[in-house]
């Protein structure tokens, strides 16, 4: 029920004089661990008296709408964890230390431009995997200024909810990031960007259904479950930034 990932210590370079002894640094590790004890159950019951007067498959309507839920539900658990991320406000593309960036067809450029500023300083390492997961109406005000530049979301394919790239960055809709307020400004979402891939979902089972008999009724009692964890690696959290984007 947990998973390790012990980290080292970081060392440092020395100068060494010929012939002359050294300081030896010790080895020593953290351990980095995300438990597992987090369990989802989709109940549901059918009457199998009801079911034969349904024009619909009755099970497997059901059963995709547990299947949403459930993903609905780890996607919302999973975002959660945006805020684990280097703090990235409006302060750090030119406005208010402490202020949420209020975006605009005006601020776009240095939003993007800064964010990888940010990530440069922060010495992560650019793969070709940076992104962005932002609000339908984030990526709406982007899609209006990109016009423009030539660039259109509408040409791209939806996968995965990837709606585009722009500025190197890949985007991803979601409705399930977070929000507070956030130096005043209300509706502050905790915006996703950086490498991709930082929160780590730890699947105990991969959703299940189990399907049993109720006693004293004519129908099936009907469990869609599964087990998880969610977290963030210490050395993680430097790698993707918490954008508090309001739009």
């Amino acid at each position: 029920d947990k998973i390790h990932k012990s980290y080292f210590t970081e060392h440092s370079a020395v100068t060494y004089t010929p012939g002359k002894e050294v300081a030896l640094q010790g080895v020593s590790s953290t351990d980095d661990s995300i438990i597992i004890n987090t369990f989802k159950d989709v109940p549901l019951y059918i009457d199998e008296a009801e079911e034969t007067q349904s024009y619909y498959d009755t099970m497997a309507e059901a059963v995709d709408s547990a299947s949403y839920q459930l993903r609905d539900t780890i996607d919302q658990a999973v975002f959660a964890k945006v805020d684990d991320g280097t703090e990235f406000d409006d302060g750090d593309i030119g406005g208010t230390d402490g202020s949420a960036i209020v975006l605009t067809s005006a601020n776009i450029i240095d939003l993007f431009s800064n964010a990888r500023k940010a990530l440069q300083t922060l010495n992560v390492v650019e793969a070709g995997d940076f992104c962005a997961v932002l609000t339908p109406s984030a990526l709406a005000k982007i899609a209006q200024a990109a016009t423009s530049q030539g660039f259109n979301f509408a040409d791209a394919a939806l996968n995965n909810g990837k709606v585009g790239n722009y500025m190197g960055f890949d985007l991803y809709m979601s409705n399930n990031l977070t929000s507070a307020t956030y130096g005043g400004t209300a509706n502050t979402y905790n915006c996703y960007i950086g490498k991709k891939k930082m929160i780590q979902l730890i699947m105990l089972a991969t959703p299940r259904m189990k399907v049993v008999d109720s006693e004293l009724k004519i129908g099936k009692a009907i469990h869609f479950w599964t087990g998880y964890g969610v977290g963030v690696w210490t050395r993680d959290k430097s790698r993707f930034l918490d954008a508090k984007i309001n739009c």
